[in-house]
């Protein structure tokens, strides 16, 4: 359930307005923090660093009523563009060409399956986080968040075309990995 908050509570200080924001987001934020990270202590200063810088943007916003989705999304552009901008040595391809036989191989990931029903989320994650930096943010951005192929383009700087490309390819690298664990 998303919630509205008002800005005027939290910056005046209003201690049962900001406990009621921090319980309601930033276990949201945790854990969008550990999908997207390589280890835990990234996640979590990954999530104290862009739970800060979230909560300072939309306090110094002109916006008094923000709602949690809102928050959420700009968390997750904050731990993006945090994440892009560690990244050393790692370049975005141009292109990558997916064969037929790949997508639709990497699309029965989605499908029901006895398969995945016994996997945990630490499991899940797991496996996210062998993808690469790349493949892992593109992956979390558009088929767990819900980011289009233009806003991730815009994110991380690249073209729509790329982002759907790379994310077929993180479907399928995703796919086979958890396909050779079962």
């Amino acid at each position: 359930m998303d919630t509205t908050f008002i800005k005027h509570d939290l910056v005046n200080k209003n201690t049962d307005a900001f406990n009621t924001f921090f319980d309601a987001v930033f276990p949201k934020c945790y854990a969008i923090a550990i999908r997207y990270s390589k280890t835990e202590q990234q996640s979590k200063d990954i999530a104290q660093r862009c739970f800060t810088a979230s909560l300072k943007n939309f306090l110094m916003s002109t916006t008094e009523h923000y709602d949690e989705s809102a928050f959420i999304r700009a968390y997750i552009v904050c731990v993006v563009t945090h994440l892009l901008s560690e990244r050393t040595g790692e370049l975005i391809a141009d292109s990558i060409t997916i064969s037929p036989y790949r997508k639709n191989d990497s699309n029965t990931l989605f499908s029901s399956s006895e398969y995945y029903k016994n996997y945990t989320s630490d499991e899940v994650i797991g496996h996210i986080r062998k993808l690469n930096l790349i493949q892992q943010i593109i992956y979390n951005m558009s088929c767990i968040d819900k980011f289009t192929d233009v806003e991730i383009a815009r994110i991380i700087d690249h073209h729509p075309l790329s982002i759907k490309s790379m994310l077929e390819r993180a479907k399928h690298k995703l796919y086979s990995s958890i396909k050779t664990a079962i």
